[in-house]
């Protein structure tokens, strides 16, 4: 059986995060549900938070390149 998590985000943030998930060829919820499949199988504190940075440096080179996503 599967459950469903609904989140409110800002549309602009959805908006944005789309666009970047669909250029590293993933749609939003299978990032969502890879982020709470990680996260569950035990990630260290450090690998999290690593891998949120990872994807924030992401996001800001593409705000660098001007892909749309900032």
């Amino acid at each position: 059986m599967a459950s469903t998590i609904q989140v409110r985000v800002d549309d602009d943030l959805k908006m944005k995060l789309d666009k970047l998930f669909k250029d590293l060829g993933i749609d939003t919820t299978v990032a969502i549900r890879m982020f709470l499949t990680q996260t569950a199988k035990g990630l260290s504190e450090y690998v999290l938070k690593s891998r949120i940075y990872q994807l924030n440096s992401t996001v800001r080179h593409c705000e660098k390149k001007g892909k749309g996503v900032g």
